[in-house]
């Protein structure tokens, strides 16, 4: 088996789970010899179970094959895309402030969840983004991991459908405060399944 396709994931053809930590940790190093930032978004899919139990694992396998063409072609090249389990993925964004990497993230979600996915019948998902970046968020590999998801996991009991970076307010996440910056998107499609 080549090495390539060991660090790929079989399904979607990106990055594997394997891969991730490897390149997370040559891109902090890199960002740390050259003050360079460097910011990583984890990505998970809202009620995609539900996907799976009311239509199936093979629906559920197009459309996370569909979700990861929609990702890559809204990212750069130079923006590995991983995939890191289930419905979970991760994007390592090199040369990128937070600001940068809320800003693709927004333009993520508000982008892929407003064309329903294709199938019968048409599902509009959204996801929950948390993000991470060099340093201001953690100097390691390893912190900056657990902090991007850790958000996203706030960005889950917040409500779904949303960013969470540094810059939110802790009332905001916890959805005692108002909006604010937090994302929230109304997927009332009349034509199409809503998860």
């Amino acid at each position: 088996m080549n090495i390539d396709k060991a660090l790929r994931d079989p399904m979607t053809g990106v990055y594997s789970r394997a891969a991730l930590h490897e390149r997370l940790r040559e891109e902090v190093e890199r960002a740390s010899r050259y003050s360079l930032p460097l910011s990583l978004l984890v990505i998970d899919l809202d009620h995609f179970k539900s996907v799976n139990d009311a239509f199936g694992h093979s629906r559920g396998d197009r459309v996370l094959k569909e979700f990861t063409r929609r990702m890559i072609a809204m990212t750069r090249s130079t923006d590995p895309l991983f995939r890191y389990g289930g419905d979970e993925f991760v994007i390592l964004l090199p040369h990128n402030t937070s600001a940068q990497a809320v800003q693709l993230a927004r333009r993520l979600l508000e982008s892929i969840s407003a064309v329903p996915f294709p199938g019968e019948p048409p599902l509009s998902l959204t996801f929950s983004v948390g993000v991470a970046s060099y340093p201001e968020d953690g100097e390691t590999s390893e912190s900056l991991f657990e902090v991007a998801d850790q958000r996203q996991y706030q960005a889950k009991r917040a409500g779904r459908a949303r960013v969470v970076s540094i810059e939110d307010d802790p009332a905001q996440i916890s959805g005692t405060g108002e909006p604010g910056r937090l994302i929230e998107r109304d997927m009332a499609w009349n034509h199409s399944a809503v998860f």
